[in-house]
């Protein structure tokens, strides 16, 4: 379980906990392949270099 207490830079840029989830699960609809350990991967490569999550948030919608 991704826990967004632990990445409180996309719940920041994200608005709330509840969208953090939400882009949580796009990433698991739409990259099935990836472990949540893959994932936190992700996560904390997008907090080093300060960039959002525009990808994973555009395909939510």
């Amino acid at each position: 379980m991704i826990d967004p207490k632990n990445h409180t830079y996309h719940v920041e840029i994200l608005g709330s906990e509840e969208k953090f989830n939400e882009m949580i699960e796009a990433i698991r609809a739409k990259a099935v392949w990836l472990s949540d350990e893959e994932i936190e991967e992700i996560l904390d490569e997008e907090t080093e270099k300060n960039i959002g999550p525009s990808f994973w948030y555009s395909q939510m919608y």
